[in-house]
């Protein structure tokens, strides 16, 4: 899996687009302060979503490739209603 990123100066990745079978969809661009990268995800990692990849890997600006990062939390998921306050008796 081929993907174009958009990573910050510490390397994690802000945005991707998946270009393995050379899709000609939109891709991101970066901005004041960013960086793009065009770079193949290593073996151990393909198959995942790309929403899991951007949160599971982040750029090695010097080596210019992917590394295992650090996984963060995203909204949680479950019920899209507010919890309902208990009512008072």
């Amino acid at each position: 899996m081929k993907l174009h990123l958009v990573h910050d100066a510490a390397g994690k990745i802000l945005a991707a687009a998946d270009i393995t079978r050379g899709a000609m969809g939109p891709r991101p661009m970066a901005g004041k302060g960013q960086h793009e990268l065009v770079v193949d995800v290593p073996a151990e990692h393909d198959g995942k979503h790309l929403h899991e990849l951007c949160l599971s890997l982040r750029v090695d600006t010097q080596r210019k490739r992917l590394v295992p990062g650090r996984l963060e939390s995203g909204p949680r998921q479950g019920s899209a209603r507010p919890a309902r306050a208990k009512k008072r008796k």
